[in-house]
């Protein structure tokens, strides 16, 4: 029930992983992390380290940044989306998107992503970036007024009516 409980921390002892592959939400303590091998993989539905946290599709429609919609795979650390990156996947606007349709069409990127930055880790392919914490922001939940702003943004971009 608790991603941070002692058993799961037993558990990485017991196992003693190369790597975790964490696709939930939330934040990991230092104690999951440090016996997680190699370390906790996540991938994130936005562009680091220009948008952590939440709502990460929506911001950078609203900021008029339409060049950093994507997900990023990334190593988990101690703060919210600051782990080394690993790789990052952009997508573009598509005639008549929606919000709901990017999330959508994300989801599938964000497993192809997943797999082939585990694979490719393996295969030592991967050269970890450090993020620098003023490098990016960290976003949060937008309130329905900015979503529908976001949703006006992108219906205008697009073209859909």
């Amino acid at each position: 029930d608790n991603i941070n409980s002692f058993f799961v921390e037993s558990k990485l002892l017991e196992m003693s992983p190369d790597l975790v592959v964490f696709t939930g939400g939330g934040l990991i303590r230092e104690n999951i992390i440090k016996n997680s091998g190699n370390g906790i993989i996540n991938c994130h539905m936005g562009v680091l380290p220009m948008y952590r946290g939440m709502d990460v599709v929506e911001w950078p429609i609203l900021l008029n940044d339409y060049e950093n919609i994507g997900v990023t795979t990334h190593f988990m650390g101690k703060g919210v989306d600051t782990g080394d990156i690993l790789k990052i996947k952009k997508i573009s606007l598509k005639v008549n998107d929606s919000i709901q349709d990017l999330r959508i069409r994300l989801e599938p990127v964000m497993v192809e992503q997943m797999v082939s930055t585990v694979t490719e880790f393996f295969e030592n392919k991967i050269n970890p970036l450090k993020q620098k914490l003023d490098d990016g922001k960290q976003y949060f939940i937008m309130d329905e007024n900015l979503i529908a702003l976001c949703q006006k943004k992108i219906s205008e971009e697009t073209g859909k009516q």
